[in-house]
């Protein structure tokens, strides 16, 4: 519940232009653990391999807003597991 009220005031802040980003370094591996750890039993439970793959030329950092960025891929992948979802029920 706490997520959501905060995703609904981060957009209000957007919409008012008043967004502030954090840019910081993020390790790459622990990305990779946030999306493995929030959405494989997600996929799994609808009987979906869940794979993340980072291209091994890549560094092991970028440079962005961590908490941006995961909202980002957190939206991404759960429209995607919905989609499955009512592409499987169509």
């Amino acid at each position: 519940m706490l997520a959501l009220i905060n995703d609904i005031l981060d957009l209000s802040k957007i919409e008012s232009g008043k967004m502030d980003v954090e840019l910081g370094p993020v390790q790459l591996g622990q990305l990779q653990d946030y999306c493995s750890r929030t959405f494989r039993h997600v996929a799994e439970g609808k009987g979906l391999d869940f794979t993340i793959e980072l291209d091994p030329t890549l560094g092991d950092t970028i440079h962005t807003d961590t908490k941006r960025l995961q909202q980002v891929l957190k939206n991404l992948l759960s429209n995607a597991l919905k989609l499955r979802n009512t592409a499987r029920c169509s």
